[in-house]
């Protein structure tokens, strides 16, 4: 290194000015990111709180950016930057919504629980009469529930029992597939009656 010459063809080595010069760049680029932690500070949401509790309420609810965007009647880039801080002050109109989001949430939450708060085996049966199907027939529920046979066994057994948010969609299930079958036999009746009728 000392003969000048490069370590790796076409490259050419630095002089000292060069290697002053660039310390010199080093440092401004360690004080100018230094200063843009500091910005990111000063705007952090402990400063905000409603933006802090805007984006707690938001993930209370388990709704993502884009959700809570469509709740609120905004849209996503507005939201980010109520929730990032970007904003002075989120208006209270937007806050007094996701206040009564969240209120209401819970209290569906708390009516879900009320609902649901059985043991499974008294679940699932009450599924089985809703339908009209036999509660002893692991077969027919697992096809009303969207499960398999042994989850239903389980179930049964009050082995398991899952959370709330997959209680509500198995029940949604059942009641998705009552309405279908209501809607053939009602096409059954009609087709019945129409070759009755000729």
């Amino acid at each position: 290194m000392d003969n000048g010459k490069s370590l790796l063809p076409g490259l050419v080595p630095m002089s000292e000015s060069d290697l002053k010069e660039a310390e010199g760049t080093s440092s401004e680029l360690n004080e100018r990111s230094s200063a843009a932690i500091a910005r990111q500070k000063k705007r952090g949401l402990d400063n905000k709180p409603d933006h802090a509790e805007l984006r707690h309420i938001r993930e209370t609810l388990g709704y993502s950016q884009a959700v809570m965007a469509h709740r609120l009647g905004i849209g996503v880039p507005t939201y980010s930057s109520y929730e990032y801080g970007r904003t002075g002050k989120v208006p209270e109109q937007i806050m007094t919504i996701a206040r009564e989001e969240l209120v209401l949430e819970e209290r569906q939450v708390n009516t879900l629980r009320t609902k649901y708060k059985a043991d499974m085996s008294s679940i699932v049966r009450r599924w089985a009469v809703m339908a009209g199907v036999d509660p002893d027939n692991n077969q027919e529920l697992a096809a009303l529930c969207g499960v398999s046979i042994p989850t239903i066994s389980r179930w049964r057994n009050n082995q398991i029992k899952p959370e709330l948010d997959a209680l509500v969609r198995y029940e949604q299930n059942v009641t998705d597939r009552i309405a279908i079958r209501k809607k053939i036999e009602e096409k059954m009746k009609e087709e019945l009656l129409a070759k009755a009728g000729r």
